[in-house]
């Protein structure tokens, strides 16, 4: 077949270059754009450029009634960036079509210009009920124009998708029907196929839907034959970047019909679980998720029936060859699914899945094999000495046996496999563990090793409750065997207090650390690092119990007493530096916490470079921290997530970390619509990853909730936040999210002016927690800022602030004194109030809406 794609002449890729801009709401001046091209085509250029203004000078957008050469205009069913899409009438027919309008400078970009009546010659060649028919194409007033078959009462299935978004649940046959329709389209992909052409397009806007549901293939204005170049003239793959298949993307192979295929599955996969399998912020990360990620398995989706999803994982597979060799032996899968047959596509085998799942979590995947060979060969004896050299090699004999119960442990029952492997990673070992447990009751010590060995994969997933289940059976078995004070009990109960920190449970954790640090002795040089692995964990669990100060003193203490163990450069002193400066951050001493962090981060990309996971923690710090002094960061938080998901994945908890920082910094600067939108895949995520109930997923949960309220989306922010109003836990994590939640949801009745129904929600969440400083304060500001406050209500509001700066690091004792500041000057005290006042005076870093605030109530106090 011949090469149909358009050439390009430089003049006119520039021009498209900067109509791509001009798209993208971010157009140079022109002549600022023709000055940067090379002097031999800026003539050319220009020449164009006067074209295009006197094209849009004389453009006059279609009417309704109008007539537009042979078809009178109904109405406007839809606009792209390329153009509009109508409903008119062939007058001398009487037929009603659809008629496609490209903007009038695509009469200037031959690229454009050709790929369109491209569109019309390749789907003119097929013939099938379920491809939407083109009858004319052509040029009329400055317009490109495609006249194709009207779907009466039509919607797009990206419509029906968002439709179904909206409800509660999935309306009742959704997966059927799914794929009844995706049996269809890829019924007329193949007759597509048939007739010499790829789509190259595929995706759920260009698949319609008529009154009676039938489904109809559309646009094919990135449609090639077989032998057409695969790349656009800017050097950039043609497609819609979340539907492309890894050949469309990566331009090594030739785009033939595997890679439909792939794009079917993607927009079946969305069908099937409402997200799209591959996501990302920027077309490269979306580009580099489908060439390196492996989709979540959508059969995690309640009810999903397994063989539905083994036909979409079979036509996501990366590899063309793996897929379906044809759109009609993917056609006849469904079918024989919809007829409760047996399907060609098989459950992805337990190694498949794990691959998978390292896929995803490159990260920790690649520390796990160090993991296996540290805990299993050594059993992180780091505090036998030298003299305990038998005792090692019995260890290391013992790990060796363990090593091959480990290997049996993973021959799983034949049911896992009847459930088509639909289970997470996490899961996946806690069901190993389940059989170990049973198959190992005559080895205790091995039994002892592996359950450690599995707490600590358990716990590098963040599944804390797994994971404290594993050390905990580790800790009571090396108890029997060995003793209180053995160097692997002691261990053991090491990995229980950082797991029962990490999940929020502070005091429990603290209380085995303390116990912990009594009973193991005082390390060697050489054992030093791992000791103060714990001295951080027990650092961090102070820190969030409140006792902020004495978590940074104790750092303190610690490198004054062993100076020679955190030499300048060294790893240690960069880890040291910052805790330390995560101490300051919360003691609002933003200046001295910006000034160790940096430190740190200098010596650490020194010593590991910008690709490393600390690199990455360091950058995140330093961000929250401009953040709080209300720096502009917004660049740089875009630039350290890009980073996150490159370095640790688009699913770490690092990468989470950085979207919920880039969602503070909108917060900060009142974008709550901003807030949404990058929260809004995150909780999916988190959900999807660690359930919802999990301390992360509550917290973006929290977050996003408040963000919807914020920007007067209340319904869908009750919505969000009700199940943390319905949540209960005994000891839940810092900062509690059911808490969050009230507050964050009375301080939205606060803004409505739902005054009586504020008050009551925060009097709630005190209720809940009598000491939550954010619930004091709030509630003294709200009573503050009445409109008429009535005395008690004032002097009520001084006691809750009041109340709220015992503790309080800078910033939250800004807030305290601003509250205090207000209730004086409403009761008339002009002493406290100056008292306040002096206090702004003598503090520099302070809120910038609390500084204009208080501003002001000088101006009025000075000039009543």
């Amino acid at each position: 077949m011949r090469d149909e794609t358009p050439r390009t002449n430089p003049e006119e890729a520039a021009f498209e270059e900067y109509l791509a801009l001009l798209l993208e709401g971010n157009p140079p001046d022109q002549e600022e754009f023709i000055g940067r091209q090379p002097v031999s085509m800026q003539s050319a250029l220009r020449k164009i450029f006067q074209e295009y203004d006197q094209l849009q000078r004389s453009f006059r957008e279609p009417q309704p009634g109008q007539m537009f050469g042979p078809y009178r205009m109904n109405r406007m069913l839809g606009r792209g960036g390329n153009g509009s899409v109508w409903e008119a009438e062939e007058v001398h027919l009487g037929r009603r079509l659809a008629l496609k309008l490209l903007n009038p400078e695509s009469a200037l970009r031959p690229g454009l210009r050709q790929r369109f009546f491209m569109e019309a010659r390749l789907a003119s060649r097929i013939r099938h009920p379920g491809v939407a028919a083109i009858f004319a194409f052509g040029s009329e007033q400055n317009h490109l124009y495609l006249a194709q078959e009207l779907v009466e009462n039509g919607r797009t299935l990206a419509h029906e998708l968002n439709r179904i978004r909206q409800l509660d649940d999935l309306p009742e046959g959704h997966y059927g029907r799914m794929a009844m329709l995706f049996r269809d389209a890829a019924l007329a992909l193949q007759a597509v196929h048939q007739a010499g052409v790829v789509h190259r397009d595929l995706k759920p806007t260009n698949m319609l839907l008529d009154e009676a549901d039938r489904l109809r293939l559309s646009d094919f204005g990135l449609a090639r034959g077989p032998d057409s170049p695969q790349l656009t003239q800017s050097g950039f793959p043609a497609g819609t970047p979340y539907y492309m298949s890894p050949e469309q993307i990566s331009g090594t192979k030739k785009v033939e019909a595997r890679s439909d295929i792939f794009s079917l599955g993607v927009s079946l996969y969305e069908a099937l679980t409402l997200r799209r399998p591959f996501e990302g912020d920027s077309r490269h990360q979306v580009f580099q998720a489908i060439l390196h990620d492996h989709p979540m398995d959508p059969v995690r989706r309640r009810r999903l029936p397994s063989p539905l999803a083994w036909i979409c994982l079979k036509a996501l597979e990366k590899k063309p060859e793996a897929r379906y060799a044809s759109a009609a032996e993917m056609a006849e899968d469904l079918e024989r699914f919809l007829r409760q047959e047996s399907v060609l596509a098989k459950a992805p085998g337990k190694l498949k899945s794990f691959r998978r799942w390292v896929g995803r979590h490159p990260v920790l995947s690649a520390g796990m094999g160090m993991l296996l060979l540290g805990s299993l060969v050594v059993g992180r004896l780091y505090w036998l000495s030298l003299e305990a050299q038998k005792e090692a090699e019995y260890q290391a004999r013992k790990a060796k046996q363990a090593f091959q119960i480990f290997e049996q442990a993973l021959q799983l029952p034949s049911g896992y496999q009847e459930l088509g492997n639909a289970v997470s990673f996490p899961e996946f070992l806690s069901r190993a563990a389940d059989q170990m447990r049973t198959g190992l009751k005559e080895y205790p010590e091995e039994l002892a090793l592996l359950s450690a060995v599995f707490g600590r994969m358990q716990w590098r997933l963040e599944n804390f409750s797994e994971a404290e289940k594993l050390w905990r059976d580790a800790l009571s078995l090396r108890r029997q065997i060995f003793g209180d004070e053995h160097p692997l009990t002691l261990d053991c109960q090491a990995g229980l207090a950082w797991v029962l920190v990490r999940d929020g449970r502070s005091q429990e954790g603290l209380r085995h650390l303390q116990d912990w640090m009594e009973a193991a002795p005082r390390p060697t040089e050489e054992q030093f690092s791992q000791w103060m692995q714990m001295v951080f964990v027990r650092a961090e669990a102070k820190a969030n119990l409140g006792q902020v100060h004495q978590a940074y003193d104790e750092l303190v203490e610690v490198e004054n007493q062993n100076p020679k163990f955190f030499p300048a450069g060294s790893p240690q002193k960069v880890v040291l530096n910052s805790y330390q400066a995560q101490c300051l951050q919360l003691l609002g001493r933003t200046g001295e916490a910006l000034s160790l962090n940096q430190e740190a981060l200098s010596v650490q990309k020194r010593l590991a470079g910008e690709e490393h996971p600390n690199t990455v923690f360091l950058k995140l710090q330093a961000l929250k921290i401009l953040s709080l002094q209300g720096q502009d960061t917004l660049e740089a938080w875009e630039e350290v997530l890009l980073r996150a998901e490159k370095v640790c994945g688009r699913e770490s908890k690092m990468t989470l970390d950085a979207r919920r920082g880039l969602a503070m910094y909108f917060s900060r600067f009142r974008q709550p619509m901003k807030v949404v939108e990058t929260l809004e895949p995150a909780l999916q995520l988190t959900e999807f990853r660690y359930g919802s109930f999990h301390p992360v997923s509550l917290a973006v949960r929290a977050d996003l909730g408040s963000a919807l309220l914020k920007c007067g989306r209340g319904r869908e922010g009750e919505e969000i936040l009700r199940p943390l109003l319905q949540w209960n836990r005994p000891e839940p994590p810092p900062p509690d999210p059911r808490r969050v939640a009230l507050i964050n949801q009375a301080s939205y009745w606060g803004r409505q002016g739902n005054r009586e129904q504020a008050i009551l929600g925060f009097e709630q969440a005190l209720l809940e927690a009598p000491h939550s400083r954010l619930a004091k304060q709030r509630l003294a500001w709200l009573l503050v800022d009445a409109e008429d406050p009535q005395p008690e209500e004032l002097k009520r509001a001084i006691g809750l602030a009041k109340e709220t700066l015992e503790g309080a690091n800078l910033n939250q004792q800004a807030k305290s004194y601003h509250a205090l500041a207000w209730a004086y000057y409403r009761v008339g005290d002009q002493a406290n109030l100056q008292k306040c006042l002096d206090w702004f005076q003598s503090n520099a870093e302070i809120p910038t809406g609390i500084e204009r605030s208080i501003q002001q109530l000088k101006d009025i106090s000075e000039h009543p």
